[in-house]
């Protein structure tokens, strides 16, 4: 059996506003389209046995936003599962830090929630409570793309627990941080993290677990730590320098952690793209498109490849493996980057 719960969102939108009234905040409105967004996240994880802020088709929060007609300059999203009441989730949200910030950001204007519980829950991700908080700093889009609704019946009662449950695993949280224009600091503490800086001069604090880091536009700090962590160049559209801004990449950790690099951004570039150079003066006339000096950690793209001078491109970031400008940079070699399409 799989139900949802109207009065375990409505709980948590009013255990949200009073954090934030407890922090000086003003509340949060319910919002239709960001409801039928987060809705959606906790069925499909429940019924397409995963647990993470990307769709098993490949979607990302705002995505599943948009898909339903919801457009916003600044988006986040918390999920969880495995807790069984309002308050007991809220908790776990505010004791995480990455969640917290996502609860406390005085950019966001609007919520919806999403609750699935799938009592019959077989697979790898047994969990039976799915749960998804979305946040909005307000709709750009004046259309939306919600469902027509069926007629509502008269609320039905809580579903009672299910008798005598085999043990659940530890409820799980992981973080999936937007930023906004401004220069903010991002932590993502435990769990696999996806942390977004977008604009600003950004700090990203992956903390433990495999992270995802991408700090857009603004000259940012990423910080993986512990575990298999990306940090990404990405921005979604051909390369510009103001999309980037310059990042420093403070623990890269070789034979662990990647540097992911998009086609979309760069171009057709492939793992043969990739050039190592003893010093930073044989970037510019590399015959490579992506070239890393072992002197300094420069990480450079070089547009115009071997006919001098980067073109459109230049200094992408600076990687260290220990945050210490007085020790050597890492000898990466083409195997530390991953390109994707």
């Amino acid at each position: 059996m799989a139900t949802t719960n109207t009065a375990f969102t409505t709980r948590v939108l009013e255990l949200t506003n009073q954090f934030r009234a407890e922090n000086g905040l003003p509340g949060l409105k319910l919002n239709a389209e960001l409801n039928a967004a987060a809705q959606g996240h906790s069925e499909d994880m429940a019924n397409q046995d995963y647990f993470s802020h990307t769709g098993k088709n490949g979607s990302r929060p705002w995505d599943r936003a948009k898909a339903v007609g919801y457009e916003a300059q600044s988006m986040g999203e918390n999920i969880a599962a495995g807790y069984t009441t309002p308050e007991a989730v809220v908790e776990g949200w505010k004791n995480s830090p990455g969640h917290r910030a996502n609860m406390l950001n005085s950019t966001y204007k609007e919520l919806g929630v999403g609750y699935f519980y799938l009592a019959n829950d077989s697979g790898s991700i047994n969990y039976n409570s799915y749960w998804t908080q979305k946040f909005g700093s307000g709709d750009l889009n004046p259309a939306s793309f919600l469902p027509t609704a069926s007629p509502t019946p008269s609320p039905a009662p809580a579903p009672a627990p299910a008798p005598a449950p085999a043990p659940a695993p530890s409820p799980n949280l992981d973080d999936e941080l937007i930023g906004t224009a401004d220069g903010e600091l991002l932590a993502g503490e435990s769990g696999n993290d996806r942390i977004f800086g977008n604009g600003g001069n950004d700090t990203l604090n992956g903390g433990s677990g495999d992270d995802l880091l991408n700090g857009g536009a603004g000259n940012d700090l990423l910080s993986g730590g512990t575990g298999k962590d990306a940090f990404v160049f990405d921005s979604g559209k051909a390369f510009a320098a103001e999309d980037f801004g310059l990042d420093r990449i403070l623990d890269f950790e070789r034979g662990v952690d990647k540097i992911v690099l998009d086609r979309t951004s760069f171009g057709r570039i492939s793992p043969t793209s990739i050039g190592i150079v003893s010093r930073d003066s044989l970037a510019s006339t590399s015959s490579k498109r992506i070239v890393y000096s072992r002197s300094s950690g420069r990480l450079f793209f070089n547009a115009n490849r071997s006919a001098g001078g980067f073109g459109d491109g230049g200094v992408l970031a600076v990687i260290d493996s220990d945050n210490n400008a007085a020790t050597a940079a890492p000898a990466l070699t083409a195997a530390a980057f991953q390109i994707v399409a």
